[in-house]
């Protein structure tokens, strides 16, 4: 009997089954309902047939036919792990199913460069929202200043709880969304503008409590619902998703979103020189493969790096062009140097050689000689003069004669004795 019950066991049961047991096992509501959904669109398209009778040419004819009408190959990634959870349970289950490994799931497309805030956006974003005492823009402010500092998945920040804010650090410890191994927990960090707004929450948050009568579903939530059904409540992702597209239309930019906000801290950190372990470090991506695609320049960052990168390659192409000139300058100056060195030389060689000056015969006067006799120095630019000799009475007649002129009239040149 119990073979009978496994053997025509339905697509749909086994669902069932499977969402129960994964609620039961504490895995994420989101993950589960978004499983659950592609289940039961199979589920739609092989009319509900006994598990055991699905056979691998339907799961293919399935994806090929998505693929017909236009849907996006990043889209086949969750359906595919939906497929592969869901066939694992019921081969535990005992169930003779497609096996495991012929349902790889796709590789992951880039398919454009991925939507960042600029600094100007996040700025317009900030001047639309109200100042004033109304609780969905005082919340709405805080979760916006937040994701912008912090670069947290919009379910991380989302799942804060009040009680394990650091507002002396200006930091929390959260749960990493998408990496349960190496690092299933992080420290994000806030600064001084959001911390007066995430203050500012707080306070409200506290008075809607004590004087509006709003009951909280989990006590320690930090943003939660003030308007609606889901008053109270901890607040969703569509309802974050929704805020910030509102809040883009008045502000009439680009549509952001929490994932718009951690693109620009992760394009910030390789901005001002941070590494994709950094990036990997920040954002707690769960390898450095998934930070890579921040290094990724496009727009304006692409085109001002690329003129950086221009700029300084002419730069160091016109200094190496300029030293090679003065190079050459130096190379040109040394050879004229020698070449006018050589010429000179040349010039010397060819130079007759001087001849010798004849000898000057100056005449000399018995006066003369008696002067020079008596001041016994001879200049040394005087020409040797030969003299004659003396007779000894008269060298003593004029040497008495020239003492007493001297002594007379003081008189010292040749004028003196003519």
């Amino acid at each position: 009997m119990l073979q009978w019950v496994f053997a025509f066991m339905l697509f749909s049961q086994c669902i069932e089954e499977f969402s129960r047991l994964r609620k039961l096992s504490r895995k994420k509501t989101g993950t589960i309902k978004g499983y659950e959904l592609s289940l039961r669109q199979f589920c739609l398209y092989i009319k509900d047939i006994p598990v055991e009778d699905v056979t691998l040419d339907q799961v293919e004819d399935w994806f090929e036919d998505m693929e017909k009408l236009g849907w996006k190959g990043n889209s086949f990634i969750p359906k595919m792990m939906a497929l592969r959870k869901f066939f694992e349970f019921c081969q535990i289950k005992g169930y003779n199913v497609i096996p495991l490994k012929f349902l790889e799931v796709p590789g992951k497309e880039l398919e454009d460069l991925p939507r960042v805030a600029t600094p100007e956006e996040y700025a317009k974003l900030l001047s639309i929202i109200p100042r004033n005492n109304d609780p969905r823009h005082i919340r709405n402010l805080a979760i916006i200043t937040m994701l912008w500092d912090t670069g947290a998945r919009n379910s991380e920040l989302l799942s804060i709880n009040i009680d394990k804010l650091n507002f002396e650090r200006k930091k929390i410890i959260i749960k990493t969304a998408k990496n349960k191994g190496s690092r299933p927990f992080r420290e994000i960090f806030w600064f001084d503008e959001a911390d007066i707004n995430l203050r500012a929450w707080i306070e409200k948050r506290e008075h809607l409590v004590k004087n509006k009568g709003i009951q909280l579903d989990e006590e320690n939530a930090l943003f939660i619902g003030v308007t609606g059904c889901k008053v109270g409540h901890r607040l969703t992702n569509s309802g974050v998703a929704e805020m910030l597209r509102n809040y883009s239309h008045k502000a009439g930019i680009p549509v952001m979103n929490a994932h718009s906000f951690r693109h620009a801290k992760g394009r910030n950190i390789i901005k001002m020189g941070g590494s994709s372990a950094d990036v990997t470090n920040v954002l707690g991506h769960a390898n450095q493969q998934s930070s890579k695609v921040y290094t990724m320049m496009g727009d304006h960052d692409l085109e001002e790096r690329c003129h950086k990168f221009n700029m300084q390659v002419g730069d160091q192409v016109l200094k190496k062009i300029k030293d090679r000139q003065k190079e050459k300058e130096q190379e040109l100056s040394k050879e004229m140097e020698i070449i006018e060195k050589e010429q000179k030389e040349k010039e010397l060689e060819n130079m007759p050689e001087p001849q010798a000056r004849p000898a000057i015969q100056i005449p000399v006067s018995a006066c003369n000689r008696a002067l020079i006799l008596e001041n016994s120095k001879i200049p040394e630019i005087m020409p040797e003069v030969k003299m004659p000799p003396i007779n000894e009475d008269f060298k003593k007649i004029i040497e008495g004669m020239v003492s007493s002129i001297i002594k007379n009239q003081g008189l010292y040149s040749d004028q003196s004795v003519i």
